[in-house]
């Protein structure tokens, strides 16, 4: 291998998005380097999942407690992960109203903002071209219905597009199916990778992992699962598959992969203009996206082999 080195067109000032959900406003904190804010934002999708799946405020007490300054917050902040991210969804005072339904669309956001640090880091920042290309022929369609904001996405794209850059009227326009329910599926279940690796280093023992097994395969959490848009049956396997609790360098490795697998299976479907898989492979760049955290030969064989 040889590697070069969901939503309507246009946001409301409430920012109404992806299937009618209402995105929150920003929380706003300076933006630090992109992998840093790829960190950042991972870390509150994990928090706001960690209070999806909680069933009461006692449970996300309960979380909040592990989450400081004990042997699971010490796996976290060693695989990578912002620790005071995961804990303000956690231990704020609102936590006890975000149930999976009220947590997705701050999950959507935050996967929004990853998605877009990623995909304007994998390929140069010199490289204009490369940018106009994908502010042209990115489907709005298409990439909306991987629940990301597709209007942000393709707007850092055309930024960085130079003034050759320019949307095409095509993204509004279906001149595709959205893509196939496998591929959602694949999408949905790197999610659920990630997710399901996070919550069993949340576990204190063996013990506990057993609990999550226990918990996973309920019919209830399966429906939070569901409403977080997560594969129930991806977490449930690898939550009973678990031998101990994960220790960082697994946790990071394991989530690394899935998070490859994620942004791939996005850049592979996210245009169905012809030729799109040949020009896009030609301006990926692995080393830039081992920079924010990919793995970018994984990612360059699923996109373009």
């Amino acid at each position: 291998m040889q590697c070069i080195a969901f939503l309507s067109a246009a946001l409301t000032a409430l920012s109404v998005g992806v299937s009618g959900l209402a995105l929150p406003v920003n929380e706003g904190y300076a933006e630090p380097c992109e992998y840093t804010a790829i960190k950042q934002n991972q870390s509150s999708i994990l928090g706001y999942q960690l209070a999806g799946i909680a069933d009461s405020p006692r449970d996300n007490d309960q979380t909040c407690n592990e989450l400081k300054n004990t042997a699971s917050a010490r796996t976290y902040a060693d695989s990578g992960l912002d620790l005071p991210n995961i804990q303000r969804p956690v231990c704020s005072a609102s936590s006890s109203n975000t149930d999976a339904v009220a947590a997705l669309p701050y999950i959507v956001n935050a996967n929004t903002k990853v998605f877009t640090s990623q995909i304007t880091s994998a390929i140069p920042a010199s490289n204009q071209e490369g940018f106009a290309y994908l502010c042209d022929n990115i489907r709005f369609k298409q990439l909306s219905a991987f629940y990301l904001d597709d209007n942000t996405i393709v707007g850092a794209t055309c930024d960085r597009g130079g003034p050759e850059a320019a949307i095409s009227p095509q993204p509004f326009v279906s001149l595709a199916p959205p893509p196939a329910d496998q591929v959602l599926k694949n999408y949905n279940v790197a999610a659920s990778r990630q997710f399901a690796w996070n919550w069993c280093a949340k576990a204190k023992d063996t013990n506990e992992l057993e609990s999550y097994c226990s918990m996973a395969g309920q019919a209830d959490f399966k429906q939070k699962l569901n409403s977080l848009q997560l594969d129930p049956e991806t977490v449930h396997g690898i939550a009973c598959s678990q031998q101990r609790v994960p220790n960082a360098q697994t946790l990071a490795t394991k989530v690394k992969d899935a998070q490859s697998d994620q942004f791939a299976t996005v850049v592979r479907n996210m245009s169905n203009a012809p030729g799109w898989r040949s020009t896009i492979c030609g301006y990926l760049s692995c080393a830039e996206m081992d920079k924010v955290g990919l793995d970018g030969d994984r990612v360059w064989n699923k996109v373009c082999q």
